[in-house]
């Protein structure tokens, strides 16, 4: 049996308000919103948002983000680095 070590990382991304629902999903998914605030270009109609998560590389932690919001709305934008 193999362990698989987890750590955090900080995934940024852009989309529509997070709604309940949006952010029921991210928790639901083991992540923590830390941060969102209007797009400069977009103002209130569209968000930036940082989360933390738990996963193995930054390649996991987006996807972990995406299955988390597949259904929520239109997000984007995804980046992803390792929290220190």
């Amino acid at each position: 049996m193999q362990l698989t070590i987890l750590s955090p990382h900080l995934v940024r991304f852009r989309g529509p308000t997070l709604g309940r629902r949006a952010r029921g999903a991210l928790s639901a998914s083991g992540a923590s919103v830390i941060e969102r605030h209007p797009s400069a270009e977009w103002g209130p109609q569209l968000q930036e948002c940082v989360v933390s998560v738990e996963a193995r590389d930054a390649a996991d932690a987006i996807r972990r983000i995406e299955v988390a919001l597949q259904n929520q709305g239109s997000y984007n934008h995804f980046s992803a680095h390792r929290s220190e």
